[in-house]
């Protein structure tokens, strides 16, 4: 959006401007996507829209918390995205901005209404740093590096075997479902259901991550990884149902966010084990379009490429 140009309001929506769901994940702390957080700083520090949005949303929180709100043009600590004074607008500005305003005032609502944000559940840290670049599905999880794809073992057994993990990796997945088991929030359910996905327990990881998605419908990353594990048991026990349903949720994903790359890759894999060919090709090329250097991208090139 150009800077200098007085026919445009400083305060106008862009099309990249993140919704609700996404700003109030990003105030209350909740653990985002990989590279999701420096992406929406990013942007809050190029759109006065977001940033005044975002600064007005704290300033009241801090406020009824009895507070004093550090200057975010003066304090490089302070936790807001320092803007150039120069594109700044004045505080509660949106008060005069119809969907300016409605957006503010159902977060506002929100914060008010719901109190502390449930903590972010066990950490898969630990899990990502012992998996390394090994994969145990051809779906994409959120936050795990790319790796050769796994020879899968396709079997209608429930359990039947899947590719093995290291003694760490396992050992890190068995202390995330410990943990998960002390508390109830949605991200312990979710960070339990991809470290029962990663150590083989399909069903259950799809339960877990079923309760995530329930619980907080707006996170599209709980959705996304919802996709890959049905795409996971689709492809294993070669099931239909399980496809149309990893479509569904990855659709539900890019809702929330249409620029959500795991939610893009793994709607065009659903599609593609559909045998969808034509939408599947213009799902990869909408995922190339979000990402067109990563070790990711390489990959959907590949399908692209056997799907022509």
């Amino acid at each position: 959006m150009p800077v200098n140009d007085p026919s445009i309001s400083p305060l106008e929506q862009r099309p990249d401007c993140p919704g609700p769901e996404l700003m109030a994940a990003y105030i209350d702390g909740r653990r985002l996507w990989w590279g999701g957080r420096r992406r929406l700083e990013k942007h809050f520090a190029d759109c006065d829209r977001c940033f005044t949005l975002l600064r007005d949303i704290m300033d009241f929180r801090e406020s009824e918390a009895g507070q004093e709100v550090p200057d975010a043009a003066t304090d490089p600590s302070s936790r807001f995205v320092v803007m150039p004074a120069a594109r700044r607008v004045p505080r509660m500005a949106w008060l005069g901005v119809g969907g300016f305003a409605t957006m503010a005032a159902a977060l506002l609502v929100a914060f008010v209404l719901r109190g502390p944000a449930d903590g972010p559940g066990p950490a898969l840290d630990p899990l990502i740093a012992a998996l390394g670049t090994q994969r145990v599905t051809d779906a994409r999880l959120a936050a795990f590096p790319h790796g050769p794809r796994p020879e899968v073992f396709r079997s209608t057994e429930p359990d039947a075997s899947v590719p093995a993990i290291s003694l760490e990796a396992r050992g890190a997945a068995v202390r995330i479902q410990e943990e998960a088991g002390t508390t109830s929030s949605a991200g312990a359910r979710h960070a339990a259901g991809v470290s029962r996905l990663i150590s083989g327990d399909i069903d259950t990881a799809i339960t877990d991550l079923q309760h995530a998605a329930t619980a907080e419908p707006a996170n599209a990353t709980y959705l996304s990884d919802l996709s890959a594990a049905l795409l996971t048991r689709g492809i294993r026990r070669q099931t239909q149902e399980d496809f149309q349903e990893a479509l569904k949720r990855a659709d539900e994903a890019l809702t929330k966010d249409a620029g959500h790359p795991e939610a893009l890759f793994n709607r065009a894999l659903a599609l593609e084990s559909l045998g969808q060919k034509d939408a599947a090709r213009a799902a990869w090329e909408a995922y190339l379009k979000a990402d067109a250097t990563s070790a990711w991208s390489a990959e959907a090139r590949q399908h692209l490429a056997s799907s022509r």
